[in-house]
């Protein structure tokens, strides 16, 4: 399960954002810039690898990544 630091106040903690880094490297894609992190939502400007996925490809694993993020 993923701690959080209430003290953080909508700021993301390097913990969070290593996991989202590790499930996009997972699904061969790249963050363009930080995440925004809201309650129950992670928006991420993402960059998939040339010729290697797809947009679709990338819908299928979403439900993979929030397992893993918890």
């Amino acid at each position: 399960s993923l701690r959080i630091n209430p003290e953080a106040k909508g700021e993301q903690t390097a913990a969070e954002t290593g996991l989202l880094e590790k499930s996009l490297g997972k699904a061969q894609a790249k963050l363009r810039s930080e995440p925004k992190v809201e309650p129950n939502k992670v928006t991420a400007p993402y960059q998939l690898a040339k010729g290697e996925i797809t947009n679709a490809d990338l819908g299928n694993r979403i439900t993979q990544m929030a397992s893993e993020l918890g």
